[in-house]
């Protein structure tokens, strides 16, 4: 039993470690181990016949040392509790004492010169070049002492001669031979030992260095063998991209685990690699082991691991920098999508001002014609026409101005659970029960902050819509609720035909329509648009051919604070005492209508076709009760122009007339003390009940 574990001792003994271990103090481990493993098999042959020897010439002391050594030796080989130091200190004073008993006994001729120059070797290579040098230093002093041991003749000198002189220069001469060879083999030792142990802690730190870099790496990396493709270590990030874990790869090649997609051109990314050494960055999908393909960035270069070709691969994981730069597009479209219908909006904000004068001249001089003609049947019809076509075009230019508004005039509290209840009132009656309705009304909805008529305008076109994309019939639903972000969604959803992606996405653009030539005007959803727009809220539309169309409405929240109450209908209608007006208007068909209604009513008017030209009249001491003041003029604008009549005469009212309400205008208006806003085009009981709400301030 002790043979069978001192020769497994041995052969633990004379096994290489694997690549990368193995320190100095690992090495001299694993000499001791070997030192002793030898000495207890070999012991036998050695000290045996010397202790055999020793007993049949009566040299006791060097018979009990041999027995006690080879005790020692066996004791140590087969204790592995005992410490490296205890086991290695224990050798070396057994060293010494043998090599001391042997000089004392044998002299020069004798093998204790032999074991005493061992002495300091042993301590280099079992401990360190301090220790080596204090046994160097005892040995030295040993071999002083027996000098003078020789020199008193307690000591034999040996065989060479029996003069106590000349064995004082024998026992000199090879005690210093012994020290230099000693020295001269135990000094390169200790600083060759000492130089690996540098070494090897600087091996160290670069490995620990290499290993965190590894393994704390976001990008997946991996070592191969170059020759057969099989993987020699992973990092962390490549086992979580990948889904494999370290154990499962190591060992084994691509092809096994199959992280190749089919068409993957293997060849010519190894050719690559064998001409240059490397592989320049290839954007290419490899298969995850769930069998899922994953973009990546591969890369690779042939390095030389402790004499072996091994190939670096690095795989930046493409999967986020793909969804972002979707994402990027995505949004890029928006962008474009929103320049193109703010472009839109510009143009037809111009449009809906120049057609808003027209309008305003045709609708208003009718309006007054047909009250002052009403006893004339013909010619009342006639202006009926004329008016009715008026009311059809500024239902038009309005489509126009909801697209490109800017603001609200009259926000107040709007419960958007009311509007939809009103609006399936209104939808009952008509849709001939082909359509079935539904809700889903939040009980707890916050109210916006709006204009009840235009949110109506706006959801009775989305209901006409949707019943006209359901022909034989469906179903209508109504969705309000919160969202994740605070806003409030009121959600329009219908189970029609639906609309192609390019359909949808053009389907907010004014006079877009797939509708027949009659059947829409491409306002509609425009109108929408700019109406969610003006509520500071988004518009959303979900639609797929055959699954339908949901139209998402999102408004911001109303902020909690006491609501602003309605403001009262102004005036009665009835007619007021005569004003004098005057007129700023650039545009000559109201300068030579408007006065004639003005005139119709009872009252004088006084004309300036600029902003500048009022203020230098009234500046000049013109008396009027009252300006008409229109907003979009060249030069000084309409609220340019405000401003500075307030300046000069800050008790004078104005009335601000525009087709299309500007950012900012709304607020200057309210903010001003005697301003009232007035909507072009405008009939004749708007004007006289904003005239009427001046003649009251009197």
């Amino acid at each position: 039993m002790p043979f069978r574990s001192l020769r497994a001792l041995f052969r633990q003994s004379l096994q290489v470690p694997a690549m990368g271990g193995g320190d100095v103090a690992f090495w001299r481990l694993r000499v001791l181990d070997l030192m002793l493993a030898a000495g207890a098999m070999l012991g036998p042959l050695v000290l045996v016949p010397s202790f055999l020897l020793s007993i049949r010439v009566r040299f006791w002391s060097v018979a009990v040392i041999d027995l006690l050594a080879y005790g020692w030796i066996l004791a140590a080989a087969l204790a592995p509790r005992w410490s490296y130091r205890t086991r290695a200190w224990g050798l070396l004073a057994l060293l010494y004492v043998l090599a001391l008993v042997l000089l004392t006994r044998l002299g020069s001729a004798g093998a204790g010169m032999l074991w005493l120059g061992a002495f300091p070797v042993m301590a280099a290579i079992l401990l360190s070049p301090r220790a080596a040098l204090v046994c160097w230093g005892l040995a030295a002093a040993t071999l002083a002492a027996g000098a003078a041991g020789v020199s008193r003749g307690l000591i034999d000198a040996g065989p060479m001669t029996a003069n106590p002189a000349n064995a004082l220069a024998a026992w000199g001469v090879v005690s210093v031979n012994a020290m230099f060879l000693s020295a001269f083999i135990a000094l390169p030792i200790a600083l060759l030992l000492r130089g690996l142990e540098h070494t090897h802690r600087a091996l160290s730190r670069e490995e620990e260095r290499f290993t965190k870099v590894f393994q704390l790496s976001h990008e997946p990396i991996a070592i191969s063998r170059f020759a057969d493709d099989r993987f020699l270590d992973v990092n962390e990030a490549w086992c979580r991209v990948y889904g494999w874990t370290r154990t499962e790869v190591l060992g084994r090649s691509t092809t096994e685990l199959g992280l190749w997609m089919p068409g993957a051109d293997r060849a010519r990314l190894r050719a690559e690699v064998e001409a240059t050494g490397g592989l320049a960055p290839v954007a290419m999908e490899v298969r995850r082991r769930d069998g899922s393909p994953v973009p990546v960035l591969l890369s690779a270069r042939v390095l030389d691991l402790g004499g072996e070709v091994c190939l670096l691969a690095l795989s930046q994981d493409l999967t986020a920098t793909r969804a972002a730069e979707s994402e990027r597009r995505r949004l890029e479209g928006e962008l474009q999508h929103i320049q193109k219908l703010e472009s839109l909006g510009s143009l037809a904000g111009g449009v809906a001002h120049d057609m808003n004068n027209i309008l305003a001249a045709i609708i208003a001089l009718g309006s007054t014609l047909q009250q002052q003609y009403a006893g004339d049947p013909p010619l009342a019809k006639a202006l009926g026409t004329i008016l009715l076509a008026g009311e059809r075009g500024s239902r038009l230019v309005k489509g126009l101005t909801d697209f490109a508004r800017k603001g609200l005039d009259d926000p107040r509290p709007v419960d958007l659970n009311d509007l939809v209840r009103a609006q399936i009132d209104l939808l009952q009656g008509t849709t001939l029960a082909r359509v079935r309705l539904s809700t889903e009304l939040d009980p707890h909805l916050p109210p916006v902050l709006g204009e009840p008529s235009s949110l109506g305008n706006a959801l009775m076109n989305l209901c006409v819509n949707a019943v006209d994309a359901m022909p034989q019939g469906g179903a209508l639903t109504f969705r309000t609720g919160v969202d994740a972000y605070g806003r409030v969604e009121l959600v329009v959803a219908d189970t029609g035909h639906g609309m192609p992606a390019e359909v949808a996405a053009r389907a907010v653009e004014p006079f877009f329509t797939t509708k027949a030539v009659g059947k829409g005007t491409g306002l509609g959803l425009a109108g929408v648009y700019g109406t969610l727009k003006a509520h500071g809220g988004t518009l959303e539309i979900d639609s797929r051919v055959g699954q339908g169309t949901r139209v998402i409405l999102r408004f911001p929240a109303m902020e909690p604070g006491p609501a602003r109450a309605a403001e009262a209908e102004e005036g009665d209608g009835l007619p007021g005492p005569p004003m004098r007006i005057l007129l700023v208007d650039d545009d000559p068909i109201i300068q030579g209508t408007l006065p004639e209604v003005l005139g119709f009513l009872g009252h004088s008017v006084f004309l300036a076709s600029r902003g500048q030209e009022a203020l230098d009249q009234v500046a000049g001491g013109l008396e009027v009760d009252l300006v008409l003041l229109d907003h979009n003029m060249p030069g000084l604008n309409g609220a340019e122009t405000l401003v500075r009549l307030k300046a000069l005469r800050g008790d004078l009212p104005v009335i601000l007339s525009t087709g299309f309400l500007e950012e900012g205008v709304e607020d200057l208006a309210r903010n001003l003390p005697g301003v009232w806003l007035l909507h072009k085009p405008f009939a004749l009981p708007a004007l006289r009940q904003k005239l009427r709400a001046v003649q009251e301030l009197r």
